[in-house]
């Protein structure tokens, strides 16, 4: 069972025009490693209008007031290629991932409208995409995100630099130490580290 907390609609984001919000969004917690999960639909037919650029802008809002890394998946209704030439992924800082298809679309052969975005600070959590042709909306297809649920490693900034350790004072104490004493001392901070 993964825990779930609802985001998006909740959170009553709006754009100037008072008009719905166009995703909906979901944090998911992995050992550790909070995600947030958006689908998304931008509008049909409008390419970057002011109306999809509002969506985007809203989307990279709620990635920066939770400081949380995002999986972005839904129907762009902008093809795959003009989506990567807008530079909106990088003004996300995530990464795009192909559906591994010709088209996203029952009704075409070569339009890739469906597509997946990915904070590259949990990039390495990204195992495969593959597709579910026969579903019962259309004329889009569905397709499944594998993931690493137990990743080793989450990058992303850091607030501040920490201090550097007393390297040379700890190796004072630790030498004027009894072996009893390091014992005890190395088995309390195996078990904070815990």
């Amino acid at each position: 069972e993964i825990p779930l907390r609802l985001v998006g609609s909740e959170m009553c984001i709006r754009d100037r025009s008072i008009s719905p919000v166009h995703f909906a969004a979901k944090i998911v917690t992995f050992h550790n490693v909070e995600v947030v999960f958006i689908t998304v639909y931008l509008w049909c037919s409008e390419c970057f209008s002011e109306r999809n650029i509002n969506i985007l802008k809203q989307i990279r809002v709620i990635k920066l007031l939770l400081k949380l890394p995002v999986i972005l998946m839904g129907d762009f209704n902008i093809s795959y290629e003009d989506f990567q030439k807008s530079g909106w992924a990088d003004r996300m800082c995530m990464k795009m991932i192909h559906p591994k298809v010709s088209s996203t679309l029952s009704t075409t052969s070569d339009r890739v409208i469906d597509f997946c975005l990915i904070s590259i600070e949990i990039e390495a959590m990204f195992i495969d995409i593959y597709p579910i042709i026969s579903v019962v909306w259309g004329p889009h297809i569905a397709f499944v995100l594998k993931l690493n649920a137990k990743p080793k490693s989450v990058f992303g900034l850091v607030q501040c630099l920490p201090k550097a350790l007393p390297w040379d004072s700890l190796e004072f104490v630790w030498n004027v130490m009894s072996l009893t004493q390091r014992d005890q001392i190395w088995n309390k901070s195996n078990k904070r580290a815990k």
